[in-house]
């Protein structure tokens, strides 16, 4: 409805839709999702907030600013979400973050991933566009069809492919990866300039630029 839900109560089911009209999805404190198959929603322009300690299979939909938390080891996959900013954080289990196969992420703001330190983060499906990208995490790799801003990224290794659309690299804030780190950008210039600390680092790009 136009109002907007908001779950008060624990939710279990196998599917799971939320469906408002441009209003804010939330939950209550306790109120968790438990979901075996394909959770979705769609709240136009509304906000998504998902933050209690749901779990979840695979989720996707479309908002405004979308936040989704999850609490199992097994983390969450991505399905299809188009979002104006988007939080994934399963940090409290140390869960994967993937992609549903030919599914699609386009995030026109910030995207921000916590898989806690260990965690595995996996979002390199052709076809996603994300204007702004950080994450906590263990191995993280990333794929955007155009360019893409770096924000703080914490990870034990690092790949990011912008060279489907020969998108630039560029960022906001420094890059702490303990092992390899690895760029290709097509085409594209790639600009690190930050504070930042790398075990290694290698470049496919035009003009690459690494402080």
């Amino acid at each position: 409805g136009s109002a907007g839900p908001a779950l008060a109560n624990n939710l279990s089911a196998t599917h799971v839709t939320l469906d408002t009209t441009n209003a804010a999805i939330t939950q209550s404190p306790g109120a968790i999702i438990t979901a075996t198959g394909a959770t979705s929603f769609n709240a136009g322009s509304g906000a998504v907030t998902l933050g209690q300690a749901n779990i979840l299979n695979s989720i996707g939909g479309t908002g405004g600013a979308v936040s989704i938390t999850e609490a199992s080891a097994g983390g969450v996959a991505l399905d299809t979400i188009n979002a104006a900013s988007l939080i994934v954080d399963t940090s409290a289990a140390g869960g994967t973050v993937s992609q549903t196969a030919l599914k699609t992420l386009i995030v026109g703001g910030v995207t921000t991933i916590n898989a806690g330190p260990t965690g595995t983060i996996t979002l390199a499906n052709a076809g996603n566009n994300f204007g702004s990208f950080g994450a906590t995490g263990g191995a993280v790799s990333v794929a955007s069809s155009n360019a893409i801003a770096l924000n703080a990224i914490n990870a034990a290794s690092l790949t990011v492919d912008t060279s489907a659309g020969n998108g630039t690299v560029t960022q906001t804030a420094a890059l702490t990866v303990t092992l390899a780190t690895t760029i290709n950008a097509g085409g594209g210039a790639i600009t690190l300039g930050a504070a930042n600390t790398l075990g290694s680092f290698g470049a496919t790009g035009g003009a690459v630029s690494l402080t």
